[in-house]
């Protein structure tokens, strides 16, 4: 799910590339792939999602994105491949509205979660095949070199991509530590570094916590707030450390935007973990496919939308990201007091 704060720009250039000078759009119909795969090392799971470009002048766009038959190819095969190894790895294609996991919310407490589900929107969400492979079958490695091969099938030409799996990154400073506090008047600076490779980052905090209304005593509700600290930050060369720094004071800013008063709510922190970091990495490809998707956009932006892809044939990204979650990070003493009696934070009722 994680890897989502890198998905949000997939598919939306399927429907805004007929904006673009590149596409003969009057030209007979094309067969263009669009292909999306982030490798993780540590995904247990690794998932490829294969596509069909609408380019068909008799056609409304619109009108066949809602068309499952036209979305995707009946007969591709997908395969993973080590280089260098000669042992290619078939995929196996499932309906991503199907896989479900189990996510904790208390001490045995779970709820069901489908996060590869796609929702109702401009593209027919059912089904909605992904190509998979468990990790226990290809078993990726920090600085692997992995080769992507897609056959289509009708003779059509061989899609190929390939990229290096990211290293890990690592939390440093006061976040690589098991507490965490926000002065009001001090800045709290959020440290890590990463592989040489990676140019782009997400960094989100995240605050559980739990809600019980004095009126009914068993209404106990686990919640909770992800704060995206670092959204898309990218950069050209890669630094021996990177920082993103705010005010203590900005943190109950945040929950008090977020959390609603009311006298009838009672709050505690999540006695097992109240804070989580999560930092996601991304490859220079993927740097480049965002920036270059983004680049034109706005009500300034021209008619023409600028491409980047990796793909041998048609349009997409594969590349690397990296995952880092440290949870179980406790508030020190004086962020808790300030959480209960601060002035931005007292009507909500902590203790």
């Amino acid at each position: 799910m994680k890897k989502s704060l890198f998905f949000a720009l997939a598919g939306t250039l399927v429907l805004l590339m007929s904006c673009s000078n590149d596409f003969e759009v009057s030209a007979p119909w094309k067969n263009i792939p669009v292909v999306y795969g982030l490798m993780d090392y540590e995904d247990s799971v690794h998932y490829i999602r294969v596509e069909k470009a609408f380019l068909d002048p008799d056609a409304n766009a619109l009108d066949v994105a809602q068309i499952a038959d036209s979305l995707y190819y009946d007969d591709a095969t997908v395969e993973l491949e080590r280089i260098g190894s000669n042992q290619p790895i078939l995929l196996e294609r499932v309906d991503g509205n199907k896989i479900w996991r189990l996510v904790p919310t208390g001490m045995n407490q779970y709820d069901t979660i489908f996060p590869y589900q796609r929702k109702e929107g401009i593209f027919a969400n059912a089904p909605n095949w992904l190509y998979k492979v468990d990790a226990n079958i290809f078993n990726l490695q920090p600085g692997d070199s992995v080769r992507l091969s897609i056959n289509r099938g009708d003779n059509l030409p061989l899609v190929t991509a390939s990229t290096t799996v990211l290293e890990s990154s690592k939390f440093r400073g006061k976040i690589d530590k098991d507490n965490i506090g926000f002065p009001y008047n001090l800045d709290v600076t959020f440290e890590w570094s990463s592989d040489v490779d990676a140019r782009i980052f997400d960094l989100s905090l995240v605050f559980n916590y739990v809600e019980q209304n004095v009126n009914n005593l068993d209404s106990i509700v686990h919640k909770s707030l992800v704060w995206d600290l670092v959204k898309r930050k990218r950069y050209e060369t890669p630094l021996a450390k990177y920082e993103y720094t705010i005010k203590g004071a900005e943190f109950y800013e945040f929950l008090r935007g977020r959390i609603p008063a009311d006298p009838n709510i009672k709050r505690v922190l999540d006695p097992y973990s109240p804070i989580e970091y999560i930092l996601t990495a991304g490859a220079s490809d993927l740097e480049k496919y965002i920036s270059v998707a983004t680049s034109n956009s706005g009500i300034t932006s021209s008619q023409e939308l600028p491409v980047y892809t990796n793909l041998s044939e048609g349009l997409g990204i594969f590349s690397s990201v990296h995952v880092l979650v440290k949870d179980s990070i406790l508030l020190d003493k004086s962020t808790r007091d300030s959480l209960i009696d601060g002035i931005y934070t007292k009507d909500l009722n902590f203790n």
